[in-house]
């Protein structure tokens, strides 16, 4: 079952991994991906990606390469485009949600936008890695979350998942509150 996961997984993101390789099966992501940027005109976007081929297909489709928090990322360099995409000299970072969900901060010196070009299974993941960018210090009056998904049941049972986590963690916190 979680191999069939992971290639649904796959084949809503665009590409599937097949015998070492990328197969490429659809753009959809990237055109909203690439729409999106355009709609923002310049402004910062901090985009969670899933896996490795959405950052390789990103950057093809961009033309250049953009920053990515990630394996292979060391922390110095994380650091490094952190800084830069907080002080606004860097338009887009990409991150993979279980790198950039903790210990990250400056992000919201200049940017109020977070998409989601790949979704996770996990709240925690979800909530943290929005909260680099919704939290104090920021300048901005709204944070803007986008979530760029296919029309398919994968993407949706995902959303639905996120969404009873949070349900359920707001629901064990007020049981904890009102036994004490």
């Amino acid at each position: 079952v979680a191999a069939s996961l992971g290639k649904l997984r796959q084949f809503a993101q665009g590409a599937l991994y097949f015998d070492g390789n990328t197969l490429p099966i659809h753009d959809v992501k990237l055109d909203a991906l690439e729409n999106l940027i355009a709609e923002l005109d310049g402004e910062p976007l901090f985009c969670l990606t899933a896996f490795k081929s959405d950052v390789a297909r990103i950057r093809e489709r961009l033309g250049y390469t953009v920053p990515y928090i990630g394996d292979g990322t060391t922390a110095a360099q994380g650091a490094a485009w952190c800084a830069s995409f907080g002080a606004g000299s860097i338009p887009l970072l990409l991150a993979h949600p279980s790198s950039a969900a903790h210990g990250i901060d400056g992000l919201q010196n200049n940017c109020s936008n977070v998409c989601w070009f790949g979704l996770t299974w996990s709240w925690e993941e979800f909530y943290q890695a929005n909260l680099r960018v919704i939290r104090s210090g920021s300048k901005a009056e709204q944070v803007f979350i986008y979530r760029i998904m296919m029309d398919c049941g994968i993407e949706k049972a995902m959303r639905i998942s996120v969404e009873n986590k949070k349900e359920s963690e707001a629901d064990f916190c007020r049981l904890l509150r009102d036994t004490l």
